[in-house]
C-alpha cells in the first residue's frame, strides 16, 4: 500500500495486535514513566535548592565570623592604644611648698603620689574625697590619705600626757617622802633656823592636811588621786601656744620633729636606713642602687626636708641623672644632676640626716613608686645609673 510523502506513518496491524497482546505490567510501566521522570526532576530541583541554601548559610556564617573577628581586632587595637595613651600620659608627682609642709612634700615625691595631706579638724585616715575613711581602713589602703594635722595633734597630746604623768609621779614621790618623814617638829634642826621657824604653823597644817588625804597610800595611789584632782587639761590650745611637737596653726604650721616623721615610714610598711652628714656618701652608692630602694628623704638643717626620688618619669629627668626634689621657693620642683653634682648640692644644704626608704615585701604600701619599681624589676632594669 502506497503512502504519501510527509504523512505520519501509522502502526501496522501486526503492531496493534502485539500491543494488545502485551502484559499488563508493561502497560503500567509505559503509563508511569512520565510520572517517574517528573518526580526525579523535582527531587533534583529540591537537592539543588538545598545545596544552594547550605552554601548561602555557610557564606553568611563566614561573613558573620569575619565581622566578629574584625570587631575583636579593633577592640584589641583600641585597648593597646588606650594602654599606650596611659603610659604616655604618666607624669611625675610634684608639689610646691605650702607653709611648713616640706616633710609632706618630700615623702610624697618619693612615693610619687599625694599620700600625706594637711586638713585641720579632720581625722588621721581620710578617703580620697577628704572625708573620714571607713572604720576598718588602714594607712596602707589604696586611696587612703594620711592627715598630718591629726598626726601632729595626737602625737602632741600624747607628749603632753606623758609629760603630765612624769610631773604627777614626781609630785606623788615628794608627798610620800614628806609623810614618811613624820610630822614636822619645832625641835628639828630645820626649824631652829629663825628664817624657817616662822613658817612652822603653816607647814604643820599643810602636813596634817596631806596626812589626812594621802596618809597610808602608795606612790601609785597618790598619782591616781593627783591625776583626778588636777583634771584633764591637755588641749590643742596647749600645742598651739606651747610649741610642743608640730606647729599647729599660722604660717609655720606643719613643722614636724624628725622622730615623728620617721614614724610614718613604719606606718606605711617601709624599711629605712638612717645616715648622717659623715657617712651618707658612702651609703649612697650601695643603698640607692638597691632595686627595692624608692629614694632618699633628707632632713636639711633643723627642719626643712628635700628628697631624691628614684621613680620619676624620664620626661622630667633621664635615667642617667639623679633627681633632687625641693618644693621650697623653686620655679622647678625637680633638678637633674649627675652623681658628683648631687653630692655637692647635698653638702651645701647642709644634709643633717637622711633616710633611704625601701619597699622590701608585699607588706609595704603599694604606692605609685612601688608599682613603677616592680614594673621595672619585671623587665631589664633601667634605673638611675651609679
Amino acid at each position: 500500500m502506497a503512502t504519501t510523502r510527509g504523512t505520519k506513518k501509522l502502526p501496522t496491524a501486526a503492531a496493534l495486535v502485539a500491543a494488545e497482546a502485551a502484559p499488563a505490567s508493561v502497560k503500567k510501566m509505559e503509563l508511569e514513566r512520565p510520572v517517574v521522570k517528573e518526580k526525579a526532576v523535582k527531587e533534583k530541583a529540591v537537592k539543588e535548592k538545598a545545596g544552594k541554601t547550605v552554601k548561602e548559610k555557610a557564606v553568611k556564617e563566614k561573613a558573620v565570623k569575619t565581622v566578629k573577628e574584625k570587631a575583636v581586632k579593633e577592640k584589641a587595637v583600641k585597648t593597646v592604644k588606650a594602654v599606650k595613651a596611659v603610659k604616655e600620659k604618666e607624669v611625675s608627682h610634684k608639689e610646691v611648698q605650702v607653709a611648713h609642709f616640706c616633710h609632706n612634700h618630700s615623702l610624697n615625691h618619693v612615693l610619687q603620689e599625694g599620700k600625706t595631706v594637711w586638713y585641720p579638724n579632720k581625722p588621721f585616715l581620710l578617703a580620697a574625697n577628704g572625708k573620714a575613711a571607713p572604720a576598718d581602713a588602714t594607712a596602707k589602703d589604696p586611696g587612703v590619705k594620711l592627715n598630718i594635722w591629726a598626726y601632729c595633734k595626737e602625737r602632741g597630746l600624747a607628749y603632753l600626757r606623758a609629760q603630765r604623768a612624769e610631773y604627777l609621779h614626781e609630785d606623788a614621790k615628794r608627798l610620800f617622802r614628806q609623810l614618811d618623814a613624820g610630822e614636822p617638829s619645832l625641835e628639828s634642826e630645820y626649824y631652829k633656823n629663825p628664817v624657817y621657824a616662822k613658817d612652822f604653823a603653816r607647814d604643820l597644817a599643810h602636813w596634817k592636811g596631806n596626812q589626812k588625804k594621802y596618809g597610808g597610800k602608795s606612790v601609785e595611789e597618790i598619782v591616781a588621786m593627783l591625776d583626778k584632782s588636777y583634771g584633764k587639761d591637755e588641749s590643742l590650745k596647749q600645742l598651739e601656744d606651747g610649741g610642743i611637737g608640730c606647729t599647729m596653726t599660722g604660717s609655720e604650721r606643719g613643722d614636724l620633729p624628725y622622730a615623728w616623721f620617721r614614724g610614718l615610714f613604719d606606718m606605711l610598711g617601709y624599711e629605712y636606713i638612717e645616715v648622717d652628714d659623715l657617712n651618707y656618701k658612702k651609703a649612697f652608692t650601695t643603698n640607692y642602687a638597691d632595686p627595692q630602694c624608692l629614694g632618699m628623704v633628707i632632713n636639711q638643717g633643723a627642719w626643712h626636708y628635700v628628697s631624691v626620688p628614684k621613680y620619676v618619669v624620664s620626661s622630667d629627668c633621664p635615667p642617667s641623672k639623679f633627681v633632687l626634689a625641693d618644693s621650697l621657693n623653686r620655679s622647678t620642683v625637680y633638678e637633674c644632676h649627675n652623681k658628683r653634682e648631687l653630692m655637692t648640692v647635698l653638702d651645701r644644704l647642709p644634709l643633717t640626716r637622711a633616710y633611704f626608704i625601701f619597699a622590701r615585701d608585699g607588706n609595704a604600701y603599694q604606692s605609685v613608686a612601688v608599682k613603677r619599681m616592680m614594673a621595672k624589676m619585671g623587665r631589664k632594669r633601667k634605673t638611675r645609673k651609679m
